[in-house]
């Protein structure tokens, strides 16, 4: 995964509320706009209408420019899950594919089911989401028993209000795992010193706003 600006758009908590809607894909389109390249979705936002709001709102976009994550349930057939999210999202492909969280999951299965979407070019990359270093080993020991290596990102909760543990942090970069930082402000104040937190640590800071102003003064934390 390409990641060509360290800040990307969240958008956890869209598509709920109906007269929302063209407001919150004006936001996406506004930050696109100005230069952010990363879109995170998830199947469970708004019950998958938030993967149909992206994919209107990047309607017109050069599709190559656009980083989208988007998340798998669970419980979820990972297969079955991905095409729904393509027809939702009107995309050919996404470009990181993860599991949402842990949930007694069969990760041999998942890892082979994540391998079958990568031979089929409708997902660039996998990882998984709110792991820790435990459920990581175990996951890539399967890898390792299985002979492939695919994972390449976890994405979880950094921000001042939560502790960081920088034993997993050094496991990502010792093992070629983005990290991946959600809620850096915690559904608090603006604050850069929050996002530089989430910064120092991650090399991908997701921050969901629906203010124009914040979304720049977001970018420009990253970019000045």
């Amino acid at each position: 995964m390409l990641i060509k600006n360290k800040i990307g758009i969240g958008t956890g908590g869209f598509a709920i509320e109906a007269d929302e809607w063209e407001n919150e894909k004006s936001s996406i389109r506004f930050a696109l706009d100005i230069g952010y390249t990363v879109i995170d979705t998830a199947q469970i936002y708004g019950n998958g209408n938030c993967e149909i709001l992206v994919g209107e709102s990047i309607k017109g976009y050069d599709r190559s420019n656009i980083e989208i994550i988007t998340k798998v349930l669970p419980f979820d057939d990972p297969v079955d899950s991905l095409y729904n999210s393509l027809k939702r999202l009107q995309v050919d492909y996404v470009d990181m594919y993860m599991l949402h969280w842990y949930e007694n999951t069969n990760m041999e299965e998942t890892i082979t089911m994540f391998q079958l979407l990568m031979d089929r070019k409708v997902i660039h990359n996998y990882g998984v989401s709110n792991f820790d270093q435990g459920l990581l080993l175990k996951w890539k020991q399967l890898e390792r028993e299985m002979g492939v290596s695919g994972i390449t990102a976890n994405q979880i909760h950094i921000s001042k209000n939560n502790v960081v543990d920088e034993e997993l942090i050094l496991y990502h970069k010792n093992n070629g795992i983005i990290t991946i930082a959600s809620s850096p402000l915690d559904k608090g104040v603006l604050s850069p010193d929050n996002l530089m937190y989430a910064k120092y640590y991650s090399d991908l800071v997701l921050v969901r706003s629906k203010n124009l102003k914040h979304i720049e003064q977001n970018y420009q934390v990253f970019n000045d």
